[in-house]
C-alpha cells in the first residue's frame, strides 16, 4: 500500500482544502482512482446479495467520492476535505 503525505498547508478557512502541488498531483490522483476501483468492485459484488445492499451503497458512495476528487484535484489543484458528493461535483 502506499501512502502519500500531502506537503501542502491546512487553512483555517469555511473551504477546509489542501492546496497540492504539480508533482503530488499526478500521484495522488492515481492513488484515489486506484481506491475508487476497489471499493466500486466490491460494492459490485456485494449488490448480488440482498443482505448486503446497506454495504454495497456506502461502498459505491465512497467509489464515486473518490473519482470525483480525483477530478477535483486534476482541476483545481487543491483536495477538499468534504464528503458531500454535490459540493465535490459541482
Amino acid at each position: 500500500i502506499r501512502t502519500l503525505k500531502i506537503k501542502g498547508y491546512m487553512p483555517r478557512n469555511k473551504k477546509n482544502v489542501i492546496h497540492v502541488s504539480p508533482e503530488e498531483k499526478e500521484l495522488l490522483i492515481t492513488i484515489l482512482i486506484q481506491n475508487s476501483s476497489f471499493f466500486l468492485f466490491s460494492a459490485k459484488n456485494l449488490f448480488k446479495d440482498a443482505l448486503c445492499m446497506e454495504a454495497a451503497a456506502v461502498l459505491s458512495h465512497l467509489g464515486i467520492e473518490l473519482i470525483l476528487k480525483a477530478c477535483w484535484i486534476w482541476d483545481k489543484g487543491e483536495y477538499s476535505h468534504t464528503h458531500k458528493i454535490p459540493y465535490i461535483a459541482n
